[in-house]
This record gives structure tokens, sequence and C-alpha cells, in this order.
């Protein structure tokens, strides 16, 4: 009988989510007069309702419609003006692509090329930085509509339309191990992972939820967007320099974070008296940043997903140990296969990855998305990620190497910033940013000494040193693939 009113619950989770489409969303802004977005320019707060931003949306989608272009990557900070550019090109059936804003134009029209773009958008500001490398080009703030236009119920036909199948979104992965790779997204399936994260974020309506991370990254997009599921208000300050400041003018109640960005906020002491919910994407929230969290009483999140899921799968519960995540009943089937891979088998995961075929048939196979981390499954059913496949070295006598465990031992020692591993010539090689006071002389006594107190295999053969950081991902993740090319 249990098991028949959990399947019962099931098909109905399923009904509720298979009903939600981007235009059936987009018609509940319509009488919303309440705050959508809050966001700063030169110190000052705006506010945007849920209804201005469907009268924007509206116009912007009449814009992408009249042009002759279908693929439009945009390269902007966060901005009201990039939120509606996403639900417009979507709603005029063509397709958006999202790439980092803090790359180089170079490396931007890259990726661009890689998604097949026919159209950037961008900051005005950065109009002149990305002439260089691309023709057709406009600034977003340029394309807004004017919020003095009044719409008719004729201009509002565009959500009554049902029949939308065309729309697509592209996000790049953070290419921390290889090269970035296109995830080409259903835009409708996108939707319904919004619409899933009503069930499982905290937080309510009218809550103010502070997104400092870059909507190209997929955690995010999704917790922007999943925000204008619960009726809440998106926060957009204007970068990390003024973000005390910015706190203190939107005032939130929650705040979506990488270890990187928590890292700095409890430093510059950042956080509003509304604070209630700290949301943590990308990686495990670190020990001694959750024994701070939970000793201000704050409630600590950690959020578990990929790009190629088009969202979050498994999130901690408040105040738990945050390296143990509830998987979400009814939304994704998660498994560990026998090599300790966490693998993932979900209806509205990623269509494949854009133009690379051989990578997608790696990764998927029987509608199962292999994502490459490695984790355990609790008998309590709860996800623990321990690591990455691909900072695994494996040696020729088969014994295996954790990188990132030996990165932070390093890391530790005396004179030592930051330190990584990488393998080559069949030895590991330390990769080393010492203190300033620390030459190669010392350095090199560091590693000797932990050397000795190291079984061969994980003993370091090679130190090279650098004295810039290491190269890292926009949230913080180490690139480890950069430091064997360079």
């Amino acid at each position: 009988m249990k098991g028949s009113k959990r399947q019962h619950k099931k098909d109905q989770l399923k009904r509720g989510i298979n009903g939600i489409t981007l235009n059936k969303w987009l018609r509940t802004f319509r009488r919303k007069g309440y705050s959508a977005i809050k966001y700063i320019n030169d110190g000052a707060v705006y506010e945007k309702s849920y209804s201005d931003m469907l009268h924007d949306i509206i116009l912007l989608s009449r814009y992408f419609k009249n042009q002759p272009y279908e693929r439009y990557a945009i390269c902007s900070k966060n901005s009201y003006g990039y939120i509606c550019s996403i639900f417009a090109i979507e709603l005029a059936n063509k397709n958006a692509i999202l790439i980092d804003a803090t790359l180089t134009a170079a490396n931007a029209k890259q990726l661009a090329d890689i998604a097949d773009y026919d159209f950037l958008l961008c900051n005005k500001d950065d109009i002149e930085k990305y002439s260089e490398c691309f023709d057709n080009i406009a600034a977003i703030e340029d394309i807004m509509p004017d919020s003095n236009n009044v719409l008719s119920n004729e201009d509002y036909n565009i959500i009554n339309n049902n029949n939308r199948t065309n729309g697509t979104l592209i996000i790049f992965t953070s290419g921390t191990s290889h090269l970035a790779k296109a995830v080409l997204l259903n835009f409708e399936k996108f939707v319904k992972n919004m619409f899933t994260t009503r069930d499982y974020c905290p937080g309510g309506k009218f809550d103010n939820v502070f997104v400092p991370l870059p909507l190209h990254h997929i955690f995010g997009l999704v917790r922007t967007l999943g925000c204008l599921m619960r009726d809440e208000t998106i926060c957009f300050g204007e970068g990390f320099k003024t973000i005390k400041r910015d706190v203190n003018l939107l005032n939130p109640h929650s705040y979506t974070l990488v270890n990187t960005l928590l890292e700095f906020m409890i430093k510059m002491r950042a956080f509003s008296p509304n604070t209630k919910y700290i949301i943590i994407g990308g990686s495990p929230c670190e020990t001694e940043l959750t024994k701070i969290i939970q000793s201000k009483g704050y409630y600590l999140h950690n959020v578990y997903g990929l790009s190629e899921l088009g969202g979050t799968v498994a999130i901690s519960k408040a105040n738990d140990d945050p390296t143990y995540l509830t998987i979400r009943k009814g939304y994704a089937d998660i498994f560990i296969t026998d090599e300790g891979e966490v693998a993932v088998k979900y209806e509205y995961m990623f269509e494949g990855y854009y133009n690379n075929q051989e990578a997608t048939n790696e990764a998927v196979k029987d509608n199962i998305f292999y994502t490459g981390d490695m984790g355990v499954i609790t008998a309590d059913n709860k996800l623990r990620i321990t690591g990455r496949i691909k900072d695994m070295i494996i040696l020729k006598n088969g014994e295996k190497i954790f990188c990132p465990e030996v990165d932070a031992d390093i890391s530790a020692l005396e004179h030592i910033v930051e330190a990584a591993v990488i393998y080559e010539k069949d030895a590991l090689t330390a990769v080393v940013v010492p203190e300033p006071d620390a030459d190669e002389d010392i350095i090199n006594e560091v590693i000797m000494s932990y050397n000795n107190t190291q079984p061969i295999i994980r003993q370091i053969a090679k130190v090279t040193i650098r004295h810039t950081p290491l190269p890292r991902t926009a949230i913080g993740k180490l690139q480890r693939r950069k430091l064997v090319t360079e």
C-alpha cells in the first residue's frame, strides 16, 4: 500500500511539472505588481515588478522575432536586461548562448563559434572590447524597450501560444580538467527544472535573494530564474568591490554563493540583518566556513547539480553536515556505478553537447548521464560527493592518487600559499605559489621534507614555482588542465 501511495504522489508531481511551460509561467507575471528584481546602478537601487518584467520581455521578444538572426550569444554582467533578454530570445523561438563576461574577447569568440552564434549581446561599456572579434554586436542597454509603451491585449497573445518547441539554451562547462563543452538545453525542459526548485530551496514569497554569481554559470542561472517561480525578489549588486554597500542597500534574506564568495563575504562582514539562508553550490561548503555560518544562526544549504542536468538534484538539510545531500525524490534517479561514479537518470537533463556527438556518447548511455563525479550513497539515502574522476591519477602499477588530497597537503606546508599537482613523465609535479619571502631553495627543502613523510607513489619528483595565483574558474574551481599546457 505504501508503495502505491508513493507512486501516486510521484505521478501527481510529474503531471504538475509536465504542465508547466514558459508561456504559462510568464502569464503568472501579468498581475503581479510586487518586485521581481532589485538592482543597483551608480549606488542607487532600482526595482522592477513582475508585470514590468513581462511588459519588457514581450516587447523585447518582438525585437528578436523581427531580427534575421537565430542564435544570440550573451556576454554580460548580471543585469535586469540580461534576464529579460534570455526570456525574450526564448519567447521568440530563438536560441540563447551564455558566455563568461570575464573572458578576453578572443576567448569569448572561440566559445561563441563553438555554439555557431549569429549575434552578440553585451554591456554598452564592453562594445569596444568585443568589436575587435565580433561583427554583429549590440548593447543590451540599447535594445531594451521603452517602459512607457503600453501593451494591448493583442500584444499579450504571444504568451497565450503554448506551441513552443524551438528555443534552446547553451551553457558552457567550466573546463576545469578539459576544454569547455557547449551544453545544449531544451528551454522548456529548463523551465520545468525551475518549477522543481520551488520544492527544495529554502525561502519564500517576497524574500530578497542576493545573487552575485554570474548568470552564465548554471548555479547562478538556476537560482536566479528559480526565484521567479516562488515570487521572490532577485537582487543584483554592482560587483565585488561594492558588495558590502550593496548588501546594506538590498537587505537580502538569502544568498546564492560558492565557497570563495562566502569566504570573501565573511571577511567583509557583508550580511544584512535579514539574513536567514546561505545556499552554496559548485563544491561542498568548507568545514571552517560551515562552522562560522552556523555560529551566526544562519541556515546553510549545499546543493549539487551540473550544467548537463539543467539544475540541481540534491541539497543538504539546514544545519546538517553540508557534505551529505538529500536526493530529491520523484525528480531524478541517482546511483553509484561499480567504479564509484555518480550517475543520474533525469527526464529534464540536457540534449547533448552541441556539435560534439563523441563527448555526448561518452557521457550519456541508455539515457543515463555519467557525471564524472565520485561519490557514495549512504544507508539513509544521502549523497556524498568525494571528488572528480578526472582528478584521479592512475599510476602504471594501478595505484590511484586523488589530486585534491595532495594539493591540500602541500598547500598546508610552511612557506606555501597554494599548490596543485599534475602528472608529467610518469611522476608527480607540484606547481607551487610560494609566500613572497620564500625562494626556490626554501620551497625545495619544504617539499623534500614532505617527501620524507610520504609513500613513494605520493612523493613529488619536480617542483615548478609560480608567482601568480593558480588558474581558476569564475566560481573558484582549479583549472588543472591549464597547469599541464602552460
